[in-house]
């Protein structure tokens, strides 16, 4: 998060490295060669949950 006294900024994700896996990983995928269903990790709405409720508190503190 990053905030001043009259905007908040924040960001979710992956924001600096993205392998081609990890959106399989986050949604769930059928593994090839077992037939396995990999279940879904779920982190960025996850995070974009946790984002979301940061940024808003640090706007409601900037706006009172």
């Amino acid at each position: 998060l990053e905030s001043t006294n009259s905007k908040a900024k924040g960001e979710f994700g992956w924001l600096d490295t993205q392998e081609e896996y990890f959106i399989y990983q986050d949604n769930s995928f059928k593994h090839w060669i077992t037939g396995e269903k990999i279940p879904a990790m779920n982190a960025l709405r996850d995070g974009y949950t946790q984002a979301v409720t940061i940024v808003q508190k640090r706007l409601k503190e900037i706006f009172r």
